[in-house]
């Protein structure tokens, strides 16, 4: 994300995980659901590289996990479900 908006981000976010989670599969006759887990970041003057904004958001996925999978961690706080 490039915009320092976090209600833009948190709903683009939200709508992502809502998306996914609509999502049935069928598999060996059962159906399975999905669930998904996000990170996001915003591109700070600071950044000299993308790698430094891919690495921030890889974190906050990895804080989404952490705190019980299903979550949408944004810039370092993990939101309310």
């Amino acid at each position: 994300m490039t915009r320092e908006d976090d209600q833009e981000a948190e709903t683009m976010l939200r709508t992502v995980q809502a998306a996914v989670g609509t999502l049935v599969f069928t598999f060996d006759r059962q159906q399975l659901r999905v669930t998904i887990s996000l990170g996001g970041t915003h591109v700070s003057s600071e950044d000299t590289n993308y790698l430094q904004v891919y690495k921030r958001a890889d974190q906050y996925l990895y804080d989404s996990k952490r705190h019980g999978r299903d979550a949408v961690t944004l810039r370092g706080r993990t939101l309310a479900r």
